[in-house]
C-alpha cells in the first residue's frame, strides 16, 4: 500500500482516543474543529470517522476512516455499523488479552508445580536415606 493511501490524521485519531467518543465530520476542511489540524488540510480530507474501540468504558484503540474526495461519505448508518464493529473488536481484544493472561498464568503455575514435585521427591528421598530402609 502506498504511503499516500495509508496516511491518516493522527490528530483526529488522538481526539477519538482521548474523548472516547465517535468523531465524525462531513466536510473537515470547512469545520473549525478539524481544519485547524495540519494533517487534515495536508491530506485534503473531506469526510472523517473516528470510532473508539471500548470495553467497559476503557478505550483500547480507534477505528479510523477518511475519504479525500467525497463530502458526507460516512452517514449515521455507517457510523452505527462501525461503532458496532468497534464494540465487537473491543470484546475480541479483551478476550485475547485475558486468554493470554490465563495461558501465561497456567504455564507459571505448571512450572511451580513441577518444581514443588521435584522438591517433594528430593525431600522424600532425603528422609528415606536418613531413616534407613
Amino acid at each position: 500500500m502506498s504511503e499516500e493511501l495509508s496516511a491518516i490524521s493522527l490528530s483526529v485519531a488522538q481526539q477519538a482516543l482521548a474523548s472516547g467518543k465517535t468523531i465524525k465530520t462531513a466536510d473537515a476542511a470547512s469545520e473549525t474543529e478539524f481544519n485547524q489540524y495540519a494533517s487534515v488540510m495536508a491530506l485534503n480530507l473531506k469526510s472523517i470517522l473516528g470510532v473508539p474501540i471500548l470495553f467497559r468504558g476503557k478505550v483500547l484503540g480507534v477505528l479510523y476512516l477518511s475519504h479525500r474526495y467525497r463530502l458526507s461519505a460516512f452517514g449515521e448508518r455507517t457510523a452505527r455499523i462501525v461503532e458496532a464493529f468497534a464494540d465487537q473488536a473491543g470484546l475480541a481484544l479483551t478476550n485475547h488479552r485475558l486468554l493470554e493472561f490465563y495461558r501465561t498464568t497456567q504455564e507459571k503455575l505448571r512450572e511451580e508445580l513441577d518444581l514443588a514435585r521435584t522438591d517433594l521427591a528430593a525431600a522424600r528421598e532425603t528422609r528415606k536415606t536418613a531413616t534407613g530402609p
